[in-house]
């Protein structure tokens, strides 16, 4: 089975569309209002909306409260929350999809990651302050130590041109990308899409 892919940071309707076209399986919406790609709650149902229910939609949350969270499944249309920053491990057993998002600096970032709930865990650059969409590449080798204990999506300054190494190194379950594709932050690329989900399939 090829790897899977998600584009993040999405905006704007015609770039939502853009990725249902391309034949990417996530879709991801930032709900953090420092972010440049933030969307705000009432725009995300717009947005959600337009994708068909074989792309999945995807909430980043930072420092996300149980009743945000909830909130962002059951109004905005989403099927996966995906937690950066602070989160427990009873707020992450309690999404029925939960990724955790979070940096590997060494082996015991790996022992430690393997053991944390959710459904997937995304493997970001590292720093206590990043929460994604930075351009910063994480380390591929402890990410594909991870990657056969735990289902692991590959992000951290993935593009085009690189991410079918990405992929033939870690053998990530998803790969994600949000600046990578990106003319602006929030602002996508077309045929950066359209390369990135080729390259990452044909990897």
């Amino acid at each position: 089975m090829s790897v899977q892919v998600k584009i993040c940071g999405l905006t704007r309707p015609e770039d939502v569309r853009c990725v249902a076209d391309c034949g990417a399986d996530f879709a991801g919406f930032v709900l953090y209002d420092k972010s440049p790609r933030y969307v705000a709650p009432a725009r995300l149902r717009e947005l959600t909306r337009l994708l068909p229910a074989t792309v999945a939609k995807v909430g980043v949350v930072v420092n996300a409260t149980p009743a945000f969270a909830r909130a962002a499944l059951e109004q905005g249309g989403l099927d996966v929350i995906q937690f950066c920053g602070a989160a427990t491990d009873e707020l992450l057993r309690s999404v029925p999809r939960a990724w955790r998002a979070l940096g590997l600096a060494d082996e015991a970032d790996v022992a430690r990651a393997e053991a944390l709930p959710g459904e997937a865990l995304l493997i970001d650059a590292v720093g206590p302050d990043r929460h994604g969409g930075t351009g910063q590449r994480c380390d591929w080798g402890l990410a594909a130590r991870l990657a056969v204990r735990r289902r692991c999506v590959l992000a951290g300054g993935l593009n085009p041109e690189n991410v079918a190494a990405a992929v033939r190194q870690v053998r990530p379950f998803a790969v994600d990308v949000a600046s990578g594709t990106e003319a602006a932050p929030g602002i996508k690329d077309h045929d950066k899409i359209r390369a990135f989900v080729n390259n990452a399939r044909n990897a």
